[in-house]
Parts: structure tokens; sequence; C-alpha cells
């Protein structure tokens, strides 16, 4: 072994000063590589060359047990594979911009050697488990190390550069720790959402929610608001809803995408205001005078503009004060006045009112 170590430094000390600084550079490169694939691990972002190096196969090899092991921490804040990351694409950095900092450099990669000794005593002692990338890392240094040592003669070390590069291996730890931090809560967040996503769609949760959702009377309205698509449909969706409300003009557009399915669209407008109410009857009045597909269409358009005011109805030539119009209108207040309602826009499926955790569609999708 000695002979080997000797035997390195000896063409270590042949190397051309170019030669020198390219061998630093591929070495803290190799060193990010790796160290990118510890981070990897150290997420739970798994790839089939990690599994290739680091599967335990019956051998005493796993680098998962390391990585997430106690020992896989500095001062339990920050994992090893950030500090050998930070390391090396620092020192990446520092060589390709300011290399008259070699000395210092220097400095660091001696200090570096302490975490190596203790990767290596804990995985051997401590776990009796090895992490092929962990020793792959600690090699990497050593070799560094013998690099800078067998050609690099220390020169006058500056404490002010020192204290800068310091500060720069400070930074950069904090900020892959902040944002592996930022990873690891969106993937949990992911997680949460699927699994509320497993929970939501099982059949039990779904009936009881069902089961318990407020129904409404809908019999007495068969014959009055706007109706739309196949009257004999097994499935009607009633939407309580009123023209100047932003969440009803967005409700509108989900109804489009599923208004050519075999569901009856039936709209009951809440007439809150003398202003609502005419409008809700210029609707009414176009059912009447021009039919469904011409209504849902002006339907479209109100719902897509901006400033909603009675004029959009100017060329129409629609009466309001009609007897038709004026009992429907009068109808679905009546019959509003007697349920359980709240605001719009509110959604019912066969009666039974829509509410949270489910949407529109997940109830039509159930159907």
């Amino acid at each position: 072994m000695i002979l080997t170590i000797s035997a390195l430094i000896i063409f270590l000390k042949s190397l051309t000063a170019s030669t020198f600084f390219l061998e630093l550079i591929i070495t803290n490169l190799l060193g990010t590589c790796i160290s990118t694939a510890l981070l990897f691990k150290g997420h739970h972002i798994s790839h089939s060359i990690f599994d290739f190096l680091c599967g335990t196969n019956g051998s005493n090899i796993d680098c998962n047990r390391v990585t997430y092991s106690n020992g896989g921490k500095i001062f339990n804040l920050y994992d090893m594979s950030e500090l050998s990351f930070t390391f090396f694409t620092t020192n990446l950095l520092v060589l390709l911009i300011t290399p008259n900092l070699l000395s210092e450099l220097t400095v660091f990669i001696c200090i570096s050697m302490v975490f190596t000794i203790w990767s290596i005593y804990y995985q051997a002692f401590k776990l009796k488990t090895w992490c092929t990338l962990c020793i792959s890392v600690s090699l990497l240094i050593w070799i560094m190390m013998l690099i800078v040592l067998s050609f690099h003669s220390l020169d006058k070390i500056n404490i002010t550069y020192c204290l800068i590069l310091g500060s720069s291996y400070i930074v950069g730890l904090e900020i892959v720790s902040k944002l592996g931090a930022a990873y690891d809560s969106h993937q949990m967040l992911i997680n949460v959402k699927n699994e509320f996503k497993h929970l939501k769609y099982s059949n039990f949760v779904f009936e009881h929610v069902i089961k318990n959702s407020p129904r409404w009377r809908t019999n007495a309205i068969i014959d009055c608001g706007l109706s739309f698509g196949n009257q004999n449909a097994k499935t009607t969706i009633v939407i309580i809803s009123n023209p100047i409300c932003n969440p009803c003009a967005q409700m509108h557009k989900r109804l489009s995408d599923i208004k050519n399915s075999n569901i009856r669209f039936q709209y009951i407008f809440a007439n809150l205001s003398d202003k609502i109410t005419n409008i809700n009857r210029c609707f009414i009045c176009s059912y009447y005078k021009y039919g469904e597909d011409y209504t849902w269409n002006l339907l479209d358009k109100w719902f897509n503009k901006d400033v909603k005011d009675i004029s959009f109805f100017d060329d129409l030539d629609l009466g309001i004060q009609t007897e038709d119009v004026l009992k429907n209108s009068e109808k679905m207040t009546d019959w509003l006045n007697k349920q359980p309602f709240v605001g719009t826009p509110t959604v019912l499926i066969n009666g039974i009112e829509v509410v949270w955790p489910y949407s529109l569609e997940d109830y039509t999708d159930y159907n």
C-alpha cells in the first residue's frame, strides 16, 4: 500500500502545471457527479445505475442504510451528500474562475480529510455496511489531497481568502440544503395528494358522502328554469346560478366540457336583486323565443364577457315582462326560498348537492 502511494506521488510530481490543473478539475468533476448520485439517493430519487451500484444482493453494501443513518448527517443539520456536493462544486468553480486560490483550497481539502476518516470509520465499525458512492467520494478527496501536496508547494496562505472561500462553502451548503428541503416538501405534498385522492375515490367514502349530502326537492322545478340536453336522461344536473357571479362563469365552462354527454342540464337562476332578476328574465325569454341551443351559446358569450350589463341583450328584441317569463322567474324564486340555499353556484346531481371534497366531474364519472 505504501509503495503504491509513493509511486503515485512520484508520478504526480512529474505532471506539468496544465496537466496538474486538469487533474484537479477532472477529480472535482467526478466528485460532483458522484455527489449528485448521493443527493439523488438521499432524496429518494431512484435510478437503475444507482440501484446497481448500491444494491445489497446479499452483500454488506447498502447505500440506503448508510445515507439515511445518523452518521449520514453533520451536526444533525446537513447530509454528507449535501456537504460533498457543495465541496466539489465550489472547488470546481474556484479552479475554473480563480486558480490563484490554490493554497487556500488546499487548506479546506486537508480539513475534508477528517470527514472521510469519520465516514469510513462509521461504515466499518458502526454500521458494518458500506456505501460504494460514499467510499468513492472519500477516495477522490484522498486523490485530490495527494495531487495538491505532491505538486503544489504551499505559498503564504491569505486568511482573508480563506474566510471568503469558507463563506462560499457555507453559503453553497445552505443553498443546497434549502433546495433539498424544498424538494422533499414538494414530494411529500404530492404523496399526501395521492393518498388523499386514493381515499377520496374509495367507494366506501364516496357512498358515505352521498348518503349524508343535502337532498333538494327538485320535482317542483321540472318545468321551470332553462333545460338543456337529453330530456330523458337518467342524470339531471341542476345548476343554481346568477349571471354576475365569477365562480358561476367558471362553472358554466366546466359544464360545456360535458354538455354532449347523456346528461340533462337545468339552470335555475337566483333573483338576488332587481338588476339580476331582469338579466335572468332575458335568458328565460331567449330560451322561449330562440330555443336551447341558441340560449346555451348566449350563456357562453355572456359568461366570457369581462363587463356584464343588460345592454348585452339590446339587439335580441326580448319581452321580459310576458306572462310565461314572469311565471318561470317567480317559480324559481319561490322554490329557492323553500330550500337550504346558501349561495351560487350550487350544483345538484339528481337532487343531491355536490359537496367537498368532490366536484361536479367526480359525480358524473361515478354515474
